[in-house]
């Protein structure tokens, strides 16, 4: 079973040690990376004057686009070091969506093991359909 590295990140100067050690450790594992960046959302302007629905959305988009970026540049250089990885950019309270990614690779393959060697019950195995259904959403919802 490969073994899965979680790696949350700002951007920010002091996650590139965090990430340099995630690349170690999933290269040691032989396992995939999973890069991950939460958005927040857009914060409505104080001050004076409207600011219109379209200039929120577009300010969403931006901030979209310059994070998938970001991850694309944190994935290649995990792939120039031989590890596979992946990118995620996930929108919301951060350490809420952080704690649910992580969780997910921490249960899912768990799970899907006891399926696989017939010690699931019946409780478990609709815990373990849900888990999957939830897990191929946020999966689907998350892609950059």
């Amino acid at each position: 079973m490969s073994r899965r590295v979680l790696h949350p990140s700002d951007f920010s100067r002091a996650s590139g040690a965090a990430f340099k050690k995630a690349v170690e450790m999933a290269k040691a594992g032989r396992g995939q990376l999973m890069v991950v960046h939460v958005l927040s959302s857009v914060a409505p302007f104080a001050g004076e004057g409207y600011v219109s629905p379209r200039m929120y959305e577009d300010i969403a988009a931006s901030s979209r686009a310059w994070a998938g970026k970001q991850l694309g540049k944190l994935v290649a250089k995990a792939k120039a070091a031989g590890v596979r990885a992946k990118a995620y950019a996930l929108e919301g309270v951060a350490h809420d969506q952080i704690a649910r990614i992580a969780l997910g690779v921490v249960l899912a393959p768990a799970i899907a093991q006891k399926a696989n060697d017939g010690s699931a019950s019946k409780p478990a195995d609709d815990q373990m359909s849900r888990m999957m259904t939830m897990m191929e959403q946020m999966q689907e919802g998350c892609r950059p």
